[in-house]
């Protein structure tokens, strides 16, 4: 868990972005622990940062990713 975890530290970085340990764990107890998802994840939040404008937050992922 802690590879995965640092692979998708690394990913973060190499878009700029910073995420918190928290944030990490969190998408990994919610969407499990595959890292293409995760990855896809990221990016999907890094879009949604960029066009809203706004820092990467749990909170932010949370509405965004659990937006119905």
């Amino acid at each position: 868990r802690e590879e995965k975890q640092q692979a998708l530290i690394i990913r973060a970085e190499a878009l700029d972005l910073v995420l918190t340990k928290e944030l990490i764990t969190w998408l990994m107890n919610h969407f499990g622990e595959d890292l293409a998802q995760l990855t896809h994840l990221i990016n999907y939040l890094s879009q949604a940062s960029w066009t809203l404008k706004r820092p990467i937050t749990l909170p932010f992922a949370k509405k965004v990713l659990l937006a119905t």
